[in-house]
């Protein structure tokens, strides 16, 4: 089986196809998005009127607050690549910061219908942005300050640029001046931005400690400085800002992460929000500690209202007419992660951490709805779901099962009780997996399904994700390997078969006689479970390259003759397992959050991505050839190896112009064939193959010259390669 190790092959596709803008060409199959639901992630508000204009993590959200008490969400606009952290509002509409990707700039004038105008990429990572008349300004954190005349909205243009001392994280306007919170080196620097071409530095203030965000009020500066805590600047002289005091002014008690102010009245986040009286800014004091609510992240101030932001809660609006005691008006909630899932029919059951259970309604899967919530009692760790009946495990009070044939209005029929924390729960056919810290991975029949019947328990010394087939258990047990687990003996199930791979095995599906495997370093390892007791690994398809690359799988989903892996911030893969020796990859999409859980069902693909669920749907595979041949080479054509020189890993790209046979080898000086890569029919389009130095019986070969050859039924092109140890 080493020889295996020494292949392996990617199909890249000619397009990015979940990226926008999308780029033009074809693929041998496409992952489109479809829509978006749970949306949580939300990092920064403004309001106008009766809306709240949102920046979560998928794009924007707007909220109706016409009855403030009750603020529902009246549209979404999903904007990948996503991760906007701040946004700002100017006439008909807002500028989401997009952190690597720049800003987007969305028209609002219909909030029931927000619509993307263009994005302006920037040279650093945007998070904060002000915008004023016609130019917005960017704190784009290493890349300092950008000025951007958004006059035309559809056509922004950079007219200045400051880069300041340290990483420029918040940002405010204060007349002609822009002031910024400089991280780390820089404090706070006050910017003269009265001529934007260019912009230059006229002041600044060496704080204590990180500058992270800075608001201001009359001519009065508040910087939110980490452990220098809150500290207070006078503006008169903008080029000469005098420290007026910090709050608190105790030095082990200082903490501030993020500040709004509104006449006089200092709001600022220091775990729970912290509301202070600076009418006096020489002698600032506490007036409240606000800690019913619990850990409150950020802080803003908007039309008026104050906006709290509860990372597992959402948003609460309070009311600052009396600015030292801001009463809560609403609360808009959101999901907290949402890191697994499971799918049954027309519903599909999200575990939102660590809130609880959440059921969608996916009869139309481009119009996911939400359906209904069961609370959790400790913390919702795991999903399954078989036929009519959920089951999630629920930290350390055991496993609830909830009835869904209604699922607007689920109600727990059952529990199983553990003395341990359950942490992990799939479901597989008639079979229920449990994996509890420290307490094993136990396996149950679901004949019937309130009052599952324990098969019995194995310890894998880790948490695992299991399945299972009634007579085996099949354990991802991390570091431990790929556990076959013999049930038949339920007083002492035994460990009867194990692929030993470095790296961590995190999830399994089961496709009998196969079982697919994410494997977080080698990606989807495909094993032959016939024979329990000697499983076989038979195919493999590495997300990087090679193992220890990057990305990293972590979660796998199989339908029919496609398999699916989960790699955190790097999305997923559509990978053909037709022939499972040689799988090849489909598609891929780089969802905005983090792609833990999947569930493929006919041609929809379910992710749960941390800040929300997306829906995909997976076209059919094509020849590229038919899809836009003139992005296609006329003939076969074969680049250099790269890197060459090579020790011991090198890549060997080629691009073919239809769907042919290929085959690709390795030979030595003397013309004796060292090992076949690929020996198979390859679609149209851009092809990886990558080569570790092994020859056919996994022997590493010695250094020197290599030839490797290329060919078709039509062509055969050959080069060099120097192997160097």
């Amino acid at each position: 089986m080493r020889s295996l190790l020494s292949v392996f092959l990617v199909v890249l596709v000619l397009s990015q196809l979940a990226i926008i803008p999308k780029a033009e060409g074809g693929s041998a199959a496409t992952l489109e998005y479809v829509n978006s639901a749970l949306w949580s992630g939300v990092n920064d508000v403004v309001s106008r009127g009766s809306y709240v204009f949102a920046a979560f993590q998928y794009g924007l959200q707007v909220i109706d607050i016409t009855n403030p008490a009750e603020p529902r969400s009246l549209s979404q606009l999903y904007l990948p690549p996503g991760g906007f952290v701040g946004i700002a509002i100017q006439g008909n509409y807002v500028y989401l910061a997009a952190s690597m990707a720049g800003v987007a700039i969305v028209d609002i004038a219909d909030p029931s219908n927000p619509r993307l105008v263009s994005w302006h990429d920037t040279p650093g990572s945007a998070v904060a942005v002000v915008a004023d008349g016609s130019y917005l300004y960017v704190a784009d954190t290493w890349a300092g300050l950008q000025v951007v005349n958004v006059s035309d909205p559809g056509h922004p243009v950079v007219e200045g640029t400051y880069d300041t001392p340290g990483d420029a994280r918040g940002i405010a306007k204060y007349g002609d001046h822009v002031l910024i919170a400089d991280g780390y080196d820089g404090g706070l620097q006050i910017v003269n931005v009265a001529m934007p071409q260019p912009p230059y530095p006229a002041g600044h203030f060496n704080t204590d400690g990180i500058a992270r965000s800075v608001a201001v009020d009359g001519p009065y500066a508040y910087v939110a400085d980490a452990d220098g805590g809150v500290v207070i600047l006078d503006l008169t002289d903008p080029t000469t800002p005098v420290r007026k005091s910090t709050y608190p002014q105790s030095a082990t008690r200082r903490y501030a992460g993020d500040v709004a102010v509104h006449d006089g009245i200092v709001y600022y986040t220091a775990g729970y929000l912290i509301v202070v009286d600076a009418s006096d800014p020489d002698n600032p004091q506490l007036v409240d500690t606000v800690s019913e609510a619990g850990y409150c992240s950020q802080v803003d101030v908007s039309d008026g209202r104050l906006w709290a932001f509860y990372p597992d809660q959402g948003v609460r609006l309070l009311d600052i007419q009396v600015p030292a005691v801001p009463a809560l008006l609403g609360q808009y909630r959101v999901p907290g992660k949402i890191e697994h899932i499971a799918v049954s029919d027309s519903v599909l059951v999200a575990g939102d951490d660590p809130n609880g259970l959440r059921l969608l309604d996916i009869s139309d899967p481009s119009n996911p709805e939400e359906a209904s919530f069961v609370p959790a009692l400790m913390e919702c760790l795991g999903v399954a779901v078989r036929l009519n009946h959920a089951y999630f495990a629920d930290a350390d009070s055991g496993t609830h099962i909830i009835d869904i044939s209604d699922p607007r209005h689920p109600s727990e029929v059952g529990r199983l009780w553990s003395t341990k924390r359950d942490m992990e729960i799939t479901c597989n056919s008639e079979y229920l997996c449990i994996s509890g810290y420290n307490a094993g991975n136990s396996f149950y029949r679901l004949s019937d399904p309130l009052h599952p019947a324990k098969i019995g328990t194995y310890n894998a010394s880790f948490a695992a994700r299991t399945a299972c087939d009634g007579r085996h258990g099949y354990v991802a047990a991390g570091y431990y390997g790929f556990q076959v687990v013999n049930l038949e003996d339920s007083v002492i199930p035994f460990r009867e078969g194990l692929i030993q791979i470095q790296g961590s095995f995190r999830d399994v599906v089961l496709d009998s006689p196969y079982a697919y495997l994410a494997h977080e370093e080698a990606g989807l390892v495909i094993a032959d479970i016939s024979d329990p007791a000697n499983p076989v690994w038979v195919g493999w398809f590495g997300l990087g390259g090679y193992p220890g690359g990057k990305p990293r799988a972590i979660g796998v989903a199989q339908d029919a003759d496609r398999a699916f892996l989960a790699a955190g911030v790097d999305g997923l893969w559509a990978i053909d397992i037709s022939n499972p020796k040689k799988p090849l990859q489909l598609a891929t999409y780089d969802t905005p959050g983090n792609a833990t859980r999947l569930v493929a069902s006919g041609d929809y693909v379910y992710v749960a991505d941390r800040y929300g669920v997306i829906v995909l749907k997976i076209t059919h595979p094509t020849d590229v050839g038919e899809g836009n041949p003139k992005s296609l080479p006329g003939e076969i054509r074969l680049a250099q190896n790269y890197p060459n020189p090579f020790n011991p890993l090198t890549t060997i790209e080629f691009a073919l112009p239809r769907r042919t046979h290929v085959q690709l080898a390795i030979y030595n000086i003397l013309g004796q064939e060292v090992i076949e890569l690929v020996n198979s029919e390859l679609t149209a389009g851009i092809h990886l193959v990558a080569w570790d130095g092994r020859d056919t019986s996994g022997k590493t070969v010695a250094s020197g010259v290599y030839l490797y050859r290329i060919s078709t039924g039509r062509a055969t092109v050959a080069k060099k390669m120097l192997l160097l140890k």
